[in-house]
């Protein structure tokens, strides 16, 4: 997908939307710290909608500003158990993030450009198979076009590329894909969608970093 905005082939993207869900608060006890809303601060936020943030920045920059919504339904748990918010990216661009922690399990992501739009799902039944890129898919929609075709993913392993990243960059003092800074500016969306939607009100980024 990164390949794919940066060579142009989307045109201007303009709209990401990307949900992780699954129903994983239906099963907390009071004996798992993820029970707490003190060590568990936004639910879904920072158990799923986390990773989402940090992707949606790797393809296109900086999330500058959100206004989230999000609440305890289902669970029995102290914790939130759904979360929704829009962001905007430094670039001007827009994207939605939803969460459900009491649903089936589901990890989309989809890209909107001008040329072109691009829809990736992940089948969450095979989220712990080291193989689980054999059960991905990525489809590409031309303008003009009714069909959706396609693209091709490598298949990998990301359990073992990530330990061998974490090793090279122990050895070498390489700079890992996702190093300190990307960590924070992910962290950082969580915590200004707590604040929105505690508070009522559109949240910056800068506001958390400062």
């Amino acid at each position: 997908m990164k390949e794919l905005i940066a060579s142009e082939a989307l045109g201007s993207v303009s709209l990401i939307e990307a949900n992780w869900s699954n129903e994983r608060a239906l099963e907390l006890t009071p004996d798992m710290w993820r029970f707490y809303s003190d060590s568990t601060p936004g639910g879904p936020l920072i158990q799923l909608l986390v990773h989402h943030f940090d992707t949606a920045q790797y393809l296109l920059g900086p999330i500058s500003e959100v206004m989230a919504y999000k609440c305890s339904c289902h669970a029995k748990a102290e914790v939130d158990d759904v979360a929704a918010l829009v962001a905007t990216f430094e670039n001007r661009a827009l994207s939605y993030f939803g969460s459900s922690w009491v649903s089936p399990g589901i990890y989309w992501i989809n890209v909107y450009g001008t040329k072109a739009n691009l829809y990736h799902e992940l089948d969450f039944n095979f989220w712990t198979d080291p193989e689980v890129d054999k059960y991905t898919t990525l489809f590409q929609h031309l303008h003009g076009s009714s069909e959706r075709t396609p693209v091709e993913i490598p298949k990998t392993d990301m359990f073992s590329d990530e330990l061998n990243e974490f090793a090279d960059a122990v050895r070498s003092g390489r700079k890992p894909e996702v190093g300190l800074e990307e960590a924070m500016q992910a962290l950082a969306v969580v915590e200004a969608a707590i604040r929105s939607a505690d508070e009522h009100r559109p949240v910056t980024i800068a506001e958390v970093l400062d």
